[in-house]
């Protein structure tokens, strides 16, 4: 049995994505790069350290995500502040979490939170390392390549279809359970008299 202690690596690594995330505005230029990697690498790490010290926690699960948005949220602002990125280049490279916001609003509206617990996808995982990939390229380089803008919007896309097909899925999974017993009243008849 592990001791509970060591829980405090995992969860230290994403209160810390957190905590520079939440600093990324304040923070010099000159220290961008550096902080990024050190976010990329802390988000690469911290499940998995989690999982092979048989640590895993609910904290975890919920501020994980939270940390990875709060992060790079923070980035694309600040770098857009500074003129380093352009409104549309925002736009584009948080296509993936523009679609997550908007299911989650939708999911609120429907007051369909009990549609399954909503884990983590392959595609947003890849969609987070081609936004940080990007955001590393325009922090550190004079003149970032093109093409790893195109291809982390095109990962980020990809991710918010996925994840749409995913909501679409369970919202209909849960629309179903909801009007099954209706339909069951319905077609129940009266016994004779």
């Amino acid at each position: 049995m592990n001791p509970k202690w060591l829980a405090a690596i995992p969860n230290g690594l994403t209160v810390g994505r957190l905590l520079a995330g939440l600093a990324f505005p304040w923070i010099p230029p000159e220290w961008w790069f550096g902080v990024m990697i050190a976010a990329g690498i802390s988000d690469l790490i911290d499940g998995t350290i989690g999982r092979l010290l048989h640590v895993s926690s609910d904290f975890g699960r919920v501020v994980d995500p939270i940390a990875d948005k709060t992060f790079v949220v923070a980035a694309i602002v600040t770098l857009w502040w500074h003129e380093r990125l352009a409104g549309w280049e925002l736009v584009l490279l948080g296509a993936r979490d523009w679609a997550v916001l908007a299911i989650s609003g939708i999911t609120l509206w429907l007051d369909a939170s009990q549609t399954g617990e909503w884990q983590p996808r392959f595609s947003g995982k890849i969609a987070t390392g081609g936004q940080f990939a990007w955001l590393l390229a325009v922090a550190g380089l004079a003149t970032p390549p093109r093409w790893l803008f195109v291809l982390a919007v095109a990962v980020s896309a990809w991710a918010a279809i996925d994840y749409s097909l995913v909501a679409i899925k369970a919202w209909r999974k849960w629309h179903s359970r909801r009007t099954k017993p209706l339909a069951n009243r319905e077609s129940v008849q009266s016994p004779p008299r």
